[in-house]
């Protein structure tokens, strides 16, 4: 299971890629 930090590391990666 992911913890929330590796989700929002991952959701901010995306955000910062677009």
């Amino acid at each position: 299971i992911l913890s929330l930090r590796d989700v929002w590391k991952k959701t901010r990666g995306v955000y910062f890629n677009l």
